[in-house]
């Protein structure tokens, strides 16, 4: 009998000091999303991690309670010294190392299986733990959701992609990583500069020798200025040219006289919502002072996504 009541007392220290590090290092919002993937033990898990205030209340005042009674019981069979330290010796081991050494490594199983355990001592001292824990919300208020930054994100996508057990491959890596820095970027930083757009005066002369030139250097939009690039008027389509009798004809006929601009520090997110919105592939840049400074194509904004150059059989 003396062996009997100190082991059931371990026991159960070793259940509230488990279930307290296991339940406590699920946060609810890994549990709400288990929930949405249909996960069983995190349904169940949530009945009784959903208020934290109350669970931790519970667990720590069955274990304040299961230690003392342990402590008291020994030093009744024994002297004082040897009660402490014999006391303190099995807490220490059976009481807290292993169980929370085997409760951290499987806490979400563990704890869907022990659910029952910690809701019958929710009930038995509900009339002590509810009152402290409502205390406890106001001090505290109430638990926040677990938010990620980018860059956090950016580690565990990375961290995911470099272990063997995962199902994220390295295409999967860059365009997620893609996704997610896109829009901290600036139309300025992945523009074609001014320097290095082809563009044509619109009195340009067309002939199929020169359209066949445009073609091969690999333009399906040729932008069309007046005087001076700075003084886009439209674009021409090179497709609109094919076919068609060229003769006494300039670029202009072909010119279709709307652009749409957007400013160099306008971010990446912004400016594919404005691509798709207006159904343009081909934006003018412009500076501050409302000088054309490049161009910015859909193009350029998918392979910032896609973290990979898209490169076609016109492209050279």
């Amino acid at each position: 009998m003396n062996f009997i009541i100190p082991l059931f007392l371990v026991s159960l220290s070793a259940l509230f000091s488990g279930l307290t590090l296991s339940l406590f290092s699920l946060n609810k919002t890994d549990l709400e999303t288990e929930i949405k993937l249909n996960n069983p033990y995190a349904k169940k898990v949530y009945e009784v991690r959903k208020d934290g205030n109350l669970l931790l209340c519970t667990l720590l005042l069955g274990n304040v309670v299961v230690n003392t009674a342990l402590a008291v019981f020994l030093s009744s069979v024994t002297n004082g010294l040897a009660a402490s330290l014999f006391a303190t010796a099995l807490i220490f081991l059976f009481g807290e190392v292993l169980p929370q050494a085997l409760c951290y490594r499987h806490a979400l199983k563990i704890g869907s299986k022990l659910t029952p355990f910690v809701k019958f001592f929710i009930f038995l001292f509900y009339p002590i733990v509810k009152p402290i824990s409502l205390i406890l919300n106001k001090i505290t208020g109430k638990e926040s959701p677990t938010i990620y930054s980018k860059r956090k994100f950016q580690e565990i996508i990375e961290f995911h992609k470099n272990q063997k057990e995962s199902v994220i491959d390295e295409d999967e890596e860059r365009i997620i990583t893609g996704a997610l820095t896109f829009s901290d970027k600036k139309v300025k930083e992945i523009m074609t500069p001014k320097d290095d757009v082809f563009a044509l005066p619109v009195e340009t002369k067309l002939s199929k020798d020169f359209i066949q030139k445009i073609k091969d250097l690999g333009f399906s939009r040729v932008p069309v200025y007046i005087s001076e690039i700075d003084n886009i008027i439209g674009i021409a389509f090179v497709k609109d040219m094919i076919g068609c009798d060229l003769e006494n004809k300039t670029i202009d006929d072909f010119c279709k006289k709307r652009i749409y601009t957007i400013n160099e520090n306008c971010k990446l997110d912004r400016v594919l919502n404005q691509f798709l919105d207006t159904r343009n592939h081909l934006f003018v840049v412009d500076n501050e002072q409302r000088k054309v400074v490049g161009l910015i194509t859909i193009e350029d904004v998918i392979e910032e996504i896609l973290k990979k150059e898209i490169i076609d059989e016109t492209d050279h």
